[in-house]
């Protein structure tokens, strides 16, 4: 979801099961004011063994909306990269090289457009429900993605089986600092949604300590770096 033109944007996804086949849509609704939303426009559609269009991540640049799913492609995952000049009509994929994800399949992913460069939070998996986050830049308008090692270590109960979808917010450039949420998954199937403040240093993306923690929300569990080291854990692989 963005905000353009005096309006949020909110693209998401639909499957359907039907007699032999799967069918899988992307729509697109807009508001004014995120309470009343207009009627779903269907965007991209796809049907059979083929048809995922997961996690569509769009963003909007120089009148050109740029838009990011995960797609089986020869049997195999990828992210694909698709272009529109309306937001509505999407011209054919393009197929994503990520550099550095190697033995894991991408998943999810959110993007976000910097001063310098694209910025993403993928999630790779390898065997359910082995999925984990990553950070990921692009320098050539989202073809090519550099993939990092895992984001975080699983340093509570509460993320002990599995990291899942995440949203990546920037809220400053000199530091460049973020905020991300994601959901994560502990070995009893409850889930939970997390928050965790961040900084860019070197390329890379590392847990920091966050001082408005107060302004969160009941529904956000809070983790910085200071608890992650005194865990034993460290904020993201060596």
């Amino acid at each position: 979801m963005f905000f353009l033109n005096g309006k949020l944007w909110l693209y998401y996804r639909e499957t359907r099961q039907t007699p032999g086949s799967l069918e899988t849509r992307i729509y697109l609704t807009t508001s004014g004011d995120g309470v009343h939303w207009s009627s779903p426009f269907e965007v991209l559609f796809a049907r059979g063994d083929e048809a995922l269009l997961m996690s569509p991540a769009v963003i909007h640049q120089e009148g050109t909306f740029h838009m990011w799913t995960v797609d089986r492609v020869a049997n195999e995952i990828q992210v694909m990269r698709r272009e529109s000049p309306d937001g509505r009509k999407w011209y054919a994929p393009v197929q994503c090289t990520l550099i550095g994800l190697q033995g894991r399949e991408p998943w999810h992913l959110d993007v976000i457009r910097e001063e310098d460069r694209l910025s993403a939070l993928l999630v790779s998996l390898k065997t359910p429900p082995d999925w984990r986050l990553h950070y990921a830049y692009s320098l050539d308008e989202g073809i090519t993605w550099n993939v990092d090692g895992f984001l975080l270590e699983p340093a509570y109960e509460f993320e002990e089986a599995s990291q899942y979808r995440a949203t990546l917010l920037k809220t400053g450039s000199n530091p460049h600092t973020y905020r991300i949420w994601y959901s994560a998954g502990n070995r009893r199937q409850m889930f939970s949604i997390a928050h965790q403040a961040m900084s860019r240093a070197n390329g890379k993306l590392e847990p920091v300590f966050d001082t408005a923690e107060e302004n969160l929300g009941p529904a956000a569990v809070s983790v910085n770096r200071e608890q992650r080291v005194a865990n034993g854990n460290y904020p993201c692989d060596r």
